[in-house]
């Protein structure tokens, strides 16, 4: 089992790559690792100011990861539209280099599984000054 990001942007599903040349699929041995990907720097930029926070929360919203499982190579070249082509997504919370899917990544897409945004230690606080601002607001 083989652990990739999809990432759904500008209504178009593609296949996470790396950043730097030869932007290959970026892969993960186990789930954890994949969701530990992305979830500790989101969780860590919410401890580092309002505008990391922002930012973080932006590049979530934008570009929609979600980590999916396959069997192998074969699996996700069927995914890829024909020809493969990369693509450099740019937003103003940072950027992707994806390959384009074709439609059977739909399915793949709607079965993965986000990465946590907060952890759920910030999620607790949150609920803590939400509940204060009720009282107090």
């Amino acid at each position: 089992m083989i652990y990739i990001y999809l990432i759904n942007t500008q209504g178009k599903i593609y296949i996470m790559a790396r950043p730097d040349p030869p932007h290959t699929v970026i892969g993960f041995e186990n789930k954890k690792d994949g969701l530990d990907y992305f979830e500790i720097s989101y969780q860590s930029s919410h401890t580092k100011g309002y505008e990391k926070s922002m930012s973080a929360t932006l590049h979530y919203v934008f570009f929609n990861p979600r980590l999916v499982d396959v069997k192998n190579l074969d699996e996700i070249k069927e995914m890829a539209a024909t020809p493969a082509e990369l693509y450099h997504l740019r937003h103003v919370s940072g950027n992707m280099i994806g390959i384009l899917c074709n439609e059977k990544a739909q399915k793949y897409y709607e079965d993965g599984t986000p990465p946590a945004l907060v952890s759920d230690e910030q999620e607790e606080q949150l609920e803590e000054v939400e509940k204060e601002l009720m009282i107090n607001g």
